[in-house]
């Protein structure tokens, strides 16, 4: 799965960082780790192609959940909440919040990379789920409906008739 696939750390402890950091990039992902909230959007501003985001509850500089509402209102990637608090009302308040997935330190790194995946999976088959096709087929995260003559990008918008039209036959 990895191929061209990058992961954003957000988390203050620098050990946490490494470990991820260590873990993934021996499965074939590229990662990048930031210590702040403030660095992260930086990052983000400059390199936006995360596939996935880990991000520590507490930071230094600005509470977690804030900052994981604040990236769902930016991007779809899918963010992992990684942190030290596990109470059901901890976990449940993050996933409420709009975390992808909670994993409590400490963690095994087995099921981090296992979760991840699971996340990056269904964040891949997202875009076109609420699309009913019968007949069509999918190329780079594109989807063609061949019934309906529409093309839907991967962030779900359908290009003009004319141009799909145009598009079909083509082949």
């Amino acid at each position: 799965m990895p191929s061209n696939l990058s992961i954003l750390v957000i988390d203050d402890d620098i050990q946490i960082c490494e470990l991820l950091t260590d873990i993934f990039e021996e499965h074939g992902y590229a990662v990048s780790a930031v210590n702040t909230g403030k660095q992260a959007l930086a990052l983000l501003q400059t390199t936006p192609t995360f596939s996935l985001i880990f991000l520590d509850l507490i930071l230094p500089d600005v509470n977690g959940l804030t900052l994981l509402q604040h990236l769902k209102s930016l991007t779809s990637i899918p963010i992992i909440m990684l942190s030290g608090l596990d109470s059901e009302s901890d976990i449940v308040v993050g996933l409420e919040m709009g975390a992808d997935d909670y994993i409590s330190k400490p963690f095994y790194p087995r099921v981090v990379v296992a979760r991840a995946k699971v996340a990056l999976r269904h964040h891949q088959l997202q875009p076109f789920s609420n699309i009913p096709i019968r007949h069509g087929f999918q190329f780079d995260h594109w989807l063609f409906d061949t019934e309906n003559h529409k093309l839907y990008s991967p962030q779900n918008k359908k290009l003009y008739s004319l141009k799909v039209n145009t598009l079909y036959c083509m082949r």
